[in-house]
């Protein structure tokens, strides 16, 4: 009695093994992480725009809404928000309060005696953006201050270096000085 053996080709594999999982998993995970931050710088450059843009207006809403007083007296942020000078995305006008493209609330001040300057400051704004916003928006404004330092003092110019060098938290808070003329 023979015995023949036949040949059977081995069963076909279904699925994928664990060697194969694991280069998609670091492939993948090396894509995110180079993509991700691409998508959040441009996100924030994005905002920055945004609030360049942003800033000009409140300005100019401001001094319309002013312009018949001689003064800023009695501008608080409350009356600001009710005057609908903030973009209304920003704004809760029940609680009196706006905030600026990157989450920061803002805060109003005066100049006293004179009440002819406002302060805004805001916070919040990433260190990747913090000098872009300050250099393209500086213009529009009397005095900037970045975390409570001043990069362009009253009448003065941009100081570049200063505006680098302050813009280095992860959050800033900026302070927009600008007259009623």
């Amino acid at each position: 009695m023979s015995m023949s053996m036949q040949y059977s080709p081995p069963p076909k594999r279904r699925g994928f093994t664990l060697i194969e999982v694991l280069v998609v998993i670091v492939l993948i995970g090396l894509a995110a992480a180079v993509i991700i931050p691409r998508f959040i710088t441009s996100g924030n450059k994005l905002r920055a725009n945004d609030e360049v843009t942003e800033l000009q207006q409140i300005i100019s809403e401001v001094k319309a809404k002013y312009t018949s007083a001689p003064t800023f007296t009695g501008v608080t942020l409350a009356g600001l928000v009710n005057l609908q000078v903030f973009p209304s995305v920003r704004t809760n006008q029940a609680a009196g309060t706006a905030a600026n493209a990157f989450g920061g609330v803002w805060a109003v001040a005066l100049n006293a005696p004179a009440n002819d300057q406002i302060t805004l400051t805001g916070g919040s704004y990433p260190r990747s953006v913090c000098a872009d916003v300050v250099t393209n928006a500086q213009a529009a404004f009397t005095a900037v201050s970045v975390n409570a330092v001043a990069v362009k003092p009253a009448g003065g110019a941009l100081d570049i270096n200063a505006t680098g060098t302050n813009c280095n938290a992860d959050l800033n808070t900026i302070a927009w000085t600008f007259t009623k003329s």
